[in-house]
C-alpha cells in the first residue's frame, strides 16, 4: 500500500515539473513513479489473494470439520510442544485421511484465533 502511495506522489510530482536532487527530468521520474506505484498493486493483489486463499472454505468445513474439530485441542497441545506443523498433517492424514492442505490452512486458522483471543 505504501508503495502505491509514493509511487502515485512520485508520479504526481514528475508530472507537475520534478526538480530537486533526483529529478533527472520530468519523465523520468513520472516513469519510476508509475513502476513503484504498479509493483505496490501487485504485492497488494498478491497478499490479498494469498489471505483469502488460507482460509476454509464451507464445503471444506462441511466434509472435513467433523474429522478437525473434535482434534483442536489435541492440536494445540502438538504445536505447543514444539512438533513440526508439517508431521502433525501427516500423521493426521494417515490417520483420519484429511488432506494434508485442510490440516494446514485448518492449524493456521487455529493460531489466527488464537492470536484474536490474546489480542482481546
Amino acid at each position: 500500500m505504501l508503495a502505491c502511495l509514493i509511487g502515485m506522489a512520485l508520479f504526481y510530482w514528475g508530472y507537475h515539473g520534478g526538480h530537486g536532487p533526483i529529478a533527472m527530468g520530468p519523465g523520468f521520474v513520472q516513469f519510476f513513479g508509475l513502476i513503484v506505484a504498479l509493483y505496490g498493486v501487485a504485492t497488494l493483489t498478491a497478499s490479498t489473494w494469498t489471505r483469502s486463499r488460507l482460509k476454509l472454505t464451507k464445503p471444506e468445513r462441511a466434509e472435513w470439520g467433523p474429522s478437525l474439530f473434535p482434534r483442536e485441542e489435541e492440536l494445540l497441545e502438538r504445536m505447543a510442544v514444539g512438533e513440526a506443523v508439517g508431521d502433525i498433517a501427516d500423521d493426521l492424514e494417515r490417520t483420519s485421511q484429511v488432506p494434508r492442505h485442510i490440516t494446514l490452512r485448518y492449524i493456521i486458522e487455529i493460531g489466527r484465533q488464537v492470536v484474536d483471543d490474546i489480542d482481546r
